[in-house]
């Protein structure tokens, strides 16, 4: 607190009502600071680079003045104390209060956690925008003077409108930059001449013409190949096209063996040997046999028993209902045969589909491929122009500045 008032006590005509004001907000911004610590975190975490921790208590002041109580103390008296700091300071304050999309960004869900809905979009955000006209000249110089590293001077209606509100005669303290003498820019001296104390031949006529001894082996190479292609024209060329071909009769003997090798033969089987029951031995029964088969028997007895007595107490007989229950189940088997069969089908043209589209697929990325091939290809010969157009301006040079050489 005592460090923003000596602040503005240097750079603004501080009277007693502006330093009550500025006492009750610094308390007032004590009582809110849960609200406003979310506007500095998210400033110190945006622009970590541009401000300092130093000027913590300073933003929150400004905050709170510029976000709660800027419809009670009017946007001139607000200029006056954006006016009073540092212009890089208050550009980097300003940039982030005044833009909705950082509001809405990094604010408004912060604040709804404290505040309603309505309350934030109406009041807290509503009213920086809509006061961000009023001050849009004052943000415009703030940040040309951040821009220039010049201390920001207030203008004529800013010193009036704050003389007028203090209550003074009309006069304000205007701050202006010192008038420091610019430091003239320093003369280079010119650079010594080197006398040169040899004089350089010229370059021989035998630099740019061909050597001797390649000239003797590229004339021998294009009389050798003179006297070979001479040497080659009375030789007739061979005729492949006149021997005959039998490619036909050669498939057919070739399908005809591999049929032979590979046909079915089916396996004989002995037939089954007759028995004869007289000379077959007799099995003796034994006592579990017996039984078994007596059990057996009076099972269905007893069923065919229960049968006749439910026909007899219920009147009706339960034959043509299982006939039914039969007949509905082979149809319900049917009906799952066909279902089956149906998803059998349509997998198999899924997957065809499924083909199709990675054929396709596989076809556009060749497609693709073939093109980046064509524009590299493309871009490799005019690299290759503007080289081969490099080194003929380049051997123009050499050869312009050739009298000035001397042979190595």
């Amino acid at each position: 607190m005592l460090i923003l008032t000596n602040s503005y006590r240097e750079k603004m005509c501080l009277t007693r009502e502006m330093h009550c004001l500025l006492n009750k907000s610094c308390m007032a911004a004590l009582d809110t600071r849960k609200c406003l610590r979310f506007f500095l975190n998210a400033l110190y975490f945006k622009h970590s680079s541009e401000v300092s921790r130093e000027d913590y208590n300073m933003y929150m002041i400004y905050c709170y003045l510029a976000a709660i109580r800027l419809d009670d103390l009017g946007t001139s008296v607000l200029i006056k104390f954006l006016n009073a700091q540092d212009p890089t300071k208050m550009n980097v304050f300003l940039q982030f209060l005044f833009n909705e999309q950082s509001l809405n960004r990094w604010l408004k869900d912060e604040w709804c956690k404290l505040f309603d809905e309505n309350y934030v979009d109406d009041t807290l955000i509503g009213r920086l925008l809509a006061n961000k006209v009023s001050i849009q000249g004052t943000i415009d110089r703030i940040q040309a003077a951040a821009e220039k590293g010049v201390v920001l001077e207030q203008t004529a209606d800013d010193a009036s409108s704050g003389a007028n509100s203090t209550g003074g005669g009309g006069k304000t303290t205007i701050p202006k930059p010192f008038n420091i003498t610019k430091a003239r820019p320093r003369i280079l001296p010119e650079p010594d001449r080197i006398e040169v104390g040899f004089k350089a031949n010229e370059v021989p006529q035998s630099t740019f013409q061909r050597p001797t001894i390649e000239q003797k082996v590229a004339d021998a190479r294009e009389e050798a190949q003179k006297n070979t292609r001479l040497r080659h024209e009375s030789y007739e060329s061979f005729e492949f096209t006149e021997r005959p071909m039998h490619l036909d009769r050669l498939k057919q003997e070739a399908a005809q063996k591999f049929e032979e090798d590979n046909r079915y033969i089916a396996p004989t089987v002995n037939p089954v040997p007759k028995r004869n029951p007289e000379t077959q031995p007799k099995v003796r029964m034994t006592a579990a046999a017996v039984l078994r088969e007596d059990a057996l028997l009076k099972k269905k007895q007893k069923k065919e028993a229960e049968m006749i007595r439910k026909y007899e107490s219920e009147l009706r007989d339960a034959k043509s209902f299982e006939e039914w229950k039969v007949e509905q189940e082979l149809k319900e088997e049917e009906e799952r045969l066909a279902l089956v069969e149906q998803r059998r089908a349509e997998m198999i043209m899924t997957d065809i589909a499924a083909r199709e589209a990675r054929e396709k697929l596989v076809l556009n990325k060749k497609m693709i491929v073939n093109e980046a091939r064509k524009e590299a290809n493309a871009m490799r010969k005019q690299l290759s122009l503007e080289d081969k157009r490099k080194l003929a301006e380049k051997q123009a040079l050499v050869e312009g500045l050739s009298p000035f050489h001397s042979p190595l």
